[in-house]
């Protein structure tokens, strides 16, 4: 459904609905009736959300394919960053959460890791 993917979308890119709102032009209200499967958007904001972000438009309105296009002739995300995207896609909300926090952790952990490796050296 396209309220799913709509919301998996907010979340890869890491916004709340008012940024996303405002990066869009789309009013807040209207997003939040999207959400709640209340009215699909028309042609217009579909044409907002793919061309501000990058949005496959097939995905968003299939949930086949890629969510993010690529740039002609780069990639817009290394392979590692795709196959997490791929995987991240269809899990529901809570476990996308709790990947989430797992990286942030890890990354925490490997910043104090290596600062006590320079403490130590100097």
């Amino acid at each position: 459904m396209f309220k799913n993917r709509l919301k998996i979308l907010i979340d890869l890119l890491g916004l709340n609905l008012k940024d996303f709102s405002r990066e869009t032009g789309i009013p807040y209200p209207t997003l939040q009736d999207y959400l709640a499967g209340k009215i699909k958007p028309g042609a217009d904001n579909l044409e907002k959300i793919s061309m501000v972000f990058h949005v496959n438009l097939h995905w968003l309105l299939t949930g086949e394919g890629e969510p993010f296009m690529k740039k002609e002739g780069q990639a817009q995300f290394d392979d590692i960053t795709e196959k997490i995207l791929i995987l991240l896609r269809d899990m529901d909300e809570e476990k996308r959460r709790d990947v989430l926090k797992y990286i942030e952790e890890k990354k925490l952990l490997m910043e104090l890791l290596e600062e006590r490796k320079k403490k130590q050296a100097g």
